[in-house]
């Protein structure tokens, strides 16, 4: 966790969302992808997608 519980809880939250709204068909796998590597940036987890 970068900057606390907060932001891991909200990240959470807001994946779980997209990957619902994938499963039942509102989200292409390429929306669904974008929209959880959004949520991570927003919730401060962007430099993870940058480590590799």
């Amino acid at each position: 966790m970068r900057d606390g519980c907060w932001d891991a809880g909200q990240a959470v939250e807001e994946v779980a969302r997209v990957l619902r709204e994938w499963k039942e068909g509102y989200l292409e796998a390429e929306e669904a992808l974008e929209a959880i590597e959004e949520a991570l940036r927003e919730n401060n987890f962007g430099p993870l997608l940058e480590e590799a």
